[in-house]
């Protein structure tokens, strides 16, 4: 078959084109024919760069703009001699658009800091500086960075209209900067006075000047801001008359939306150049690397110094936002007391959950393995009390129920139960509920379950074990008052399906109406004779192991009386809210009234009360102005009205009740204080005294003020639920209430979000839950398998610095380092809710489906088990004591409490586990996070890991990063010359080796700096690799496409769902075996499932020829068959163009593979075409070949200097082509629109 060796007639051109022998020879001893006055291959493009207008440079520089004249390649066009020059190119250049001429404009350097002969770094240096010069940079550099302080601020003028004077308010603006940087380092505000007084700030005109922002709606950030836009615009607003406050409001706004601007724009640069340094340093143009490096470190600067900015001025704006968004809570004092009392709370519920797990697994491993049958036997020992004969009576009892003639001898004739009569029991066995409920194999496990004669020691030591533990949490939880919520925990654990049977709603009812408030042994007496009742009814029980449901029943108790305590620091705090209120308040409370039979106590058991303030809460009150303020705005009221003429009389009944049984009191005069104060009070009445007396004796009483607590909201959980207080009678005689506690408005949300009482969002619906749910399975399925945890949390460890290897035994209880992290918000293990966590080892793996597979669902438990609940949790607990410690010392100021603040939330990031509790997320908004992404808890992690290093409290993550990184980096270039001689720079922590295919696939290790490099070069790859399985199967039921942008058959679609849910293990078999990801062999496929990276290189050219050349392609359904057979084609291409395999023997080896003579002709012509070019060469002559002019010339502009040269012939032929076909086909005045053409015709 005759072959053409013509580019030119690849193309339909009637004219073949002369060839340059200065690429490399790589179509030697072909003929032109081309006329003599064609240009050369350099000469075109030369001559469409010599009078195009050059796109002008950008803020780093326009490093693809225009063509070089002497190669005709894209380069950094020469700029323009005057500043004239270079605006009028941007804006009259006709390859772009309105909007482009004017961002063009804009983004063109005043100054053109290039100079002939520099280095790659200082040529980047030039860009860089030149960019900065343009006015878009210029404004947006000052608009960010500020103005020191030339214009006024906001909080100023607030102080100024107080009327502060200038030497004043500079010492406010001193103590708020001080202020400032005490909360920060985690001090409090009696703290930060404190330290500004000591450096010369007087405290008193501090606090005034607090109070004055206060009033005018100001914080203290108000003072210190330098942003131009948010000084200047306040300012200029402010003389519009717009107040103060609302003026601040808007040019915090418009300056946050300048700082992002700032930061956007250095970001998108780095993240646009960053790839092309690895693609020069691949080509082995290091000075090209070099500048680009230098362009990427610049802007990459500048983005972090404007993310800093945007984070300051976006403050208050981001804090409502997220707050509104249900990303957390707004940081208000009320909110961070809230997590203070509850830290601890996290902290004793933790605690308490870990040491009932430890206590768990010590008897299971001094006992041994415990069978289920075993298990009941001894549950039903403990249940009998510990005596055998009770034990066997139950057993007798029970087979009469059930029809057998079974009998145990026993002392006792009847069981013994406290909440029946015999005759109830009788009632019951008459019944035969048993034999309607149970199978005669039950029947049968059920009544050997109650034979105490196979009791062994060794099972009756362990069910002494487990009594004393279900005596010792049922005492704890009595005296603690949540006697009833255990209860109610304990049944819900003890029946299957559902706790309500006749059996669980007497002693719920029993333990609702408070009848073991006092007795403990009832309750204890009544919870065990509970299961023998229901097995009566015919119930039967969920949970028999003896072990799990006494840990699990002290764990309840300890969650209750831990939520409880809370809620009591709250109550007793001295921290109030913004309007000087408690943040909880009693709902109930005693009044006194006047009767026909004289003054009464009146409940009021629902309703809310004044609470009196306390002496020194008053003084405080006072000395702030809080106290005026607060009677003035209503929320303090004074409860001592004064004594008239009309109300003499109740006064002095009050003083004369007052005085019975009281022991009496004299004053300095010798005198009883109450009688004295009697006496003067009917002497007035009598007419003895004058009225105006009265004055007198008010004057002296002391005043009483209490807090209105009107507004309080309820909270549906039961640690707010029941408490007793104690109201005084007109006697004096305490008088006992019971109500439940409410809630500060302010402290409401967070509080509802702290408990999960909060809307799940789509879990409040069934369609919301039925997607969760299918969600969570195709989760579990995807990941089943996968040792990508597990490496990928041995590594954090390796980076923070600590041994991955090994199980700790860690114990809060002996722990106070470990105890503070977990009080400041760390996260360890499982959360103990449930039952399952006290288990011999069980987990409720992710997927429901492989957990009913026999063995799967072992392998699944066991997996999850060591992971998430050992594994895990010891890394986490080696790296916040190592972290605890680093922060220390980094931050020398900060207190013990913000050392472990910080240190918890790092350690969460960097192992998983955030606190969303502790923040305040809401569970509606983490829901959706569950149904968009993979991992949401994972990739959230991973995020603030990579920007934690350029926060202000970054330095230690900085450091782990920086090395992490280097450590990396070295072994990779390590590794590299080991294997190849190459260092193969543009894997910077990979190492290449070379498939089977010859082509080089990188092979790399996922950690926190690899996936830092993918989120910066690649920020949309690194979001869409990492949506959740629902979503993708969404977006290609929704595209008819799979992940490659292949179309879909009808029946594919639910194909691809399926093997999109598949363990990744199993897809990486999968798509080896088919062919579907052509550009991984087997070996490579199976690396990938153990965890690794392994991907072919591909420079921006390529990735950009491959999305472009895919919207090309005819669009064939995606078929296994279809795939294979092209993947055999490219392997019979690669080896022709290696020379492994002649020509001739193409039509066998295709024939053999199942290839048509269409792909066979294919073959041959792809061969011709890149004829001397490496595979990756090769793949981009092949794919940039289908493309248009206008897509072609986009892959030029990104490609290397090396692959421009490859395409160069490629190029002639195509623009000779298009310049022919237009000068046919339009007319001049539609050529003249045609931006291709003026780029390929313009000499």
């Amino acid at each position: 078959m005759a072959t053409t060796s013509n580019i030119g007639d690849l193309w339909g051109s009637s004219t073949p084109a002369r060839m340059s022998t200065d690429i490399g020879h790589l179509w030697e001893g072909q003929q032109t024919t081309a006329p003599t006055d064609q240009p050369e291959i350099g000469n075109l493009w030369s001559a469409s760069t010599q009078e195009h207008p050059a796109p002008p440079t950008s803020s780093v520089g326009d490093l693809w703009g225009g063509l070089n004249p002497e190669n005709g390649l894209p380069k950094q066009p020469a700029q323009p001699s005057s500043v004239g020059e270079r605006f009028s190119r941007a804006w009259n250049n006709p390859n772009r658009g309105f909007l482009g001429r004017v961002f063009d404009t804009a983004n063109t350097p005043l100054l053109d800091l290039h100079r002939e002969g520099a280095t790659g770094f200082e040529a980047g240096a030039e860009d860089v500086l030149s960019g900065l010069t343009s006015p878009l940079s210029l404004l947006l550099t000052i608009g960010t960075l500020g103005t020191g302080g030339l214009v006024e601020s906001g909080g100023v003028a607030a102080l100024r209209t107080a009327g502060l004077g200038a030497e004043e308010i500079g010492g406010i603006a001193k103590g708020a900067k001080i202020l400032s940087d005490a909360n920060k380092a985690g001090r409090s505000l009696s703290e930060g006075l404190d330290l500004a007084e000591q450096a010369g700030v007087n405290r008193d005109l501090l606090q005034r000047g607090l109070s004055a922002l206060k009033d005018a709606g100001f914080t203290t950030d108000s003072l210190t801001s330098k942003g131009m836009i948010r000084r200047g615009g306040a300012a200029g607003l402010r003389v519009l008359s717009v107040s103060p406050l609302k003026a601040e409001t808007v040019a915090t706004g418009l300056q946050a939306l300048t700082d992002a601007g700032f930061t956007a724009q250095q970001a998108m640069q780095a993240a646009e150049l960053s790839p092309k340094v690895l693609d020069a340093l691949k080509d082995g143009d290091y000075k090209e690397a070099e500048r680009l490096a230098v362009n990427v470190l610049g802007s990459g600067t500048f983005a972090a110094l404007g993310a800093h900015s945007v984070a300051k001025d976006a403050a208050p704006i981001f804090d409502e936002v997220s707050s509104r968004a249900g990303l957390r809570v707004k940081d208000t004092p009320e909110n961070n007391l809230i997590a203070k009392h509850f830290g601890k709370y996290d902290r004793d519920v933790v605690q308490a959950g870990r040491s009932n797990e430890l206590w768990a697994q010590d008897l299971r491993d001094k006992y041994g393995k415990i069978t289920p049958t075993q298990q009941q036997r001894i549950f039903n020992y403990v249940q009998a009390g510990l005596d055998p004969d009770t034990m066997a009576s139950r057993h007798n009892a029970l087979a009469e129920a059930a029809g057998s003639s079974e009998h145990i001898p026993s002392l006792s004739s009847e069981p013994v139960t406290s909440g029946m009569s015999s005759e109830r029991v009788q009632e019951l066995i008459d019944s035969k509920h048993i034999q309607k409920s149970y199978t005669p194999a039950e029947i049968s496990d059920l009544l050997t379950s109650y034979d105490p004669r196979q009791l062994s020691a060794e099972e009756k030591a362990l069910a002494v074990a487990v009594r004393e533990k279900l005596n010792e949490s049922l005492e704890t939880s009595q005296k603690a008052g949540v006697l009833k919520d255990g209860i109610e925990s304990y049944l819900t654990q003890i029946w299957e399906k559902d706790g309500n049977n006749a059996a669980a709603n007497k002693l719920r009812h029993d333990a609702q109406q408070g009848a073991f408030d006092v007795n403990t042994t009832m309750a204890r007496q009544r919870m065990f004779d509970n299961a023998f009742e229901g097995q009566l009814l015919g119930r039967k029980l969920a949970e028999t192991d003896p072990i799990a449901l006494a840990a699990n029943n002290a764990n309840s108790f300890a969650r209750a009386i831990a939520a409880r305590e809370a809620i009591a620091r709250l109550k007793d705090s001295s921290e109030l809210a913004s309007d000087t209120r408690p943040l909880v308040a009693l709902s109930g409370h005693g009044e006194v009234v006047d009767g026909e039979n004289g003054a009464s106590v009146l409940v009021h058991p629902s309703s809310m009360t004044k609470i009196t303030i306390p002496d020194d809460t008053v003084s405080t009150l006072q000395n702030s102005g809080a106290l005026q303020r607060g009677l003035h705005d209503g929320s303090i009221v004074k409860l001592n009205k004064p004594v008239t003429m009309d109300s003499i009389g109740g006064e002095i009944d009050r003083l004369e009740n007052r005085s019975i049984g009281r022991p009496i009191k004299f004053d300095v005069e010798g005198n009883v204080e109450l009688r004295k104060q009697i006496d003067t009070l009917k002497a007035i009445r009598d007419g003895r005294e004058p009225a105006s007396s009265l004055d007198a004796y008010n004057a002296q009483q002391k005043p009483l003020y209490a807090w209105d607590t009107h507004g309080y909201q309820p909270v549906d959980h039961a640690a707010f639920r029941g408490w007793k207080h104690v109201a005084t009678s007109p006697s004096g005689d305490p008088v006992l209430l019971q109500s439940d506690m409410l809630v500060h408005p302010e402290a409401a949300e967070y509080l509802n979000r702290r408990l999960g009482l909060d809307s799940q969002g789509p879990g409040d619906n069934a369609v919301g839950k039925a997607l969760l749910k299918a969600n969570r399975e195709g989760k579990g399925l995807l990941l089943f398998g996968s040792p990508f945890h597990v490496a990928q949390e041995a590594l954090r460890a390796v980076m923070t610095g600590v041994n991955p290897f090994g199980i700790e035994r860690w114990d809060l209880a002996n722990d106070p380092v470990l105890a503070k992290g977990v009080e400041h918000g760390l996260t360890l293990g499982r959360d103990h809710r449930e039952l399952s966590a006290f288990k011999d080892g069980e987990l409720q793996g992710h997927s429901a489906l492989l957990s009913k597979v026999p063995g799967l669902r072992q392998i699944q438990s066991g997996l999850d088990n060591f992971l998430f609940q050992k594994y895990i949790p010891s890394l986490k607990a080696r790296a916040f004591r190592s972290l605890q410690e680093r922060y220390a010392k980094a931050y020398p100021d900060w207190t013990a409490d913000k050392v472990a603040e910080v240190a918890a939330a790092d350690t969460n990031e960097r192992f998983g586990g955030i606190n969303y509790k502790k923040i305040g997320r809401t569970a509606a908004t983490q829901n959706w996070f569950k149904l968009a992404a993979l991992a949401p808890d994972w990739l959230e992690g991973e995020v603030r890991s990579i920007a934690r290093p350029f926060g202000t409290e970054g330095k230690i993550a900085r450091i782990d990063m920086l090395r992490g990184a280097a450590a990396l980096w070295t072994a990779s270039r390590v590794l590299n010359y080991l294997i190849s001689g190459n260092g193969h720079y543009e894997a910077p922590f990979g190492v290449a080796l070379k498939g089977d295919d010859g082509r080089e696939k990188v092979y790399s290790i996922r950690t926190l700096p690899t996936d830092a490099l993918h989120a910066i070069s690649d920020p949309t790859g690194f979001i869409s690799g990492r949506f959740s399985p629902i979503v993708r199967a969404g977006t290609e039921m929704a595209t008819g496409r799979d992940e490659y942008g292949r179309k879909l058959q009808k029946s594919g679609l639910l194909y691809d769902l399926f093997r999109s849910v598949a363990p990744i293990p199993a897809q990486s078999a999968v798509k080896s075996l088919t062919g579907e990801a052509p550009e991984l062999n087997t070996k490579e496929q199976t690396a990938k499932a153990l965890g690794l990276s392994v991907y072919p290189y591909r420079t921006e050219a390529q990735k950009l020829a491959d999305t472009l050349a895919s919207d090309h392609y005819e669009g064939g359904v995606v078929d296994p068959m279809n795939l294979r057979a092209h993947r055999a084609q490219l392997r019979i291409e690669e080896s022709v163009r290696l020379g492994e395999i002649p020509m001739s023997e193409v039509p066998m080896l295709a024939r053999e593979a199942g290839l048509g003579k269409d792909q066979i002709n294919q073959i041959r012509k792809h061969v011709i075409e890149t004829k001397n070019l490496n595979p990756d060469e090769a793949s981009l002559y092949l794919r940039a070949a289908r493309l248009p002019m206008k897509d072609f010339l986009q892959v030029m502009d990104t490609a290397t200097s090396r692959e421009q040269k490859v395409l160069e012939p490629l190029y002639e032929n195509k623009r000779r082509d298009y310049l022919t076909r237009t000068r046919k086909n339009h007319l001049p005045s539609q050529r003249i629109t045609d931006a291709v053409y003026n780029r390929l015709a313009t000499k």
